[in-house]
């Protein structure tokens, strides 16, 4: 006699596929529904309003340009001008600089990087007012108290000399010590 196999399952096979297929479909049902549960939507909503306050500060700062301190906003007009430039001359000015001021006073070349150029280069002169009315006194001081800087002798103020004074050499400081 002839035996014939049969691709049919047995009843207790089918119920396990089916069973198997039951439980994938509940998890994609409760993957789904996690997906678009209330607490979700929520917290989505949530976040697309902050976004939109994120945004809507930024475009705000774009408008209003922040406010400094006076004293700041002065300190940021010069901070690219002045930093990272070497000081290439130290001098007080000529009879002839000095123009329609009765004192000299320190003027300091700044220039960039450590070879003067006359076309870029900027001098610091103190003057005694911003009307530019007569020679001011420059002041030199560090962060450390004057015990525990440690430097060398530091001068700490640069006066002013009258202008008919600057070339006389019988003063104080050629004075023998």
């Amino acid at each position: 006699m002839k035996v014939t196999t049969s691709n049919t399952k047995t009843p207790l096979e089918n119920q396990k596929e089916v069973d198997e297929f039951l439980a994938r479909q509940r998890r994609a049902q409760e993957d789904s529904q996690w997906k678009v549960s209330s607490d979700v939507k929520q917290s989505v909503a949530k976040a697309e309003k902050l976004q939109k306050k994120i945004a809507k500060q930024k475009e705000t700062a774009k408008r209003k340009p922040r406010k400094l301190p006076f004293g700041q906003a002065w300190a940021n007009r010069f901070r690219e001008q002045l930093l990272g430039r070497t000081i290439t001359a130290v001098k007080y000015l000529n009879e002839e600089e000095c123009g329609h001021w009765t004192n000299s006073t320190l003027a300091l070349r700044l220039s960039i990087g450590s070879t003067p150029n006359p076309h870029k280069d900027i001098w610091a002169i103190a003057s005694q007012d911003d009307e530019q009315n007569d020679a001011g006194v420059m002041t030199f001081c560090t962060v450390v108290e004057p015990d525990k800087y440690k430097g060398g002798h530091l001068e700490e103020i640069a006066p002013n000399i009258c202008k008919h004074e600057l070339n006389k050499t019988d003063h104080w400081m050629n004075a023998k010590k």
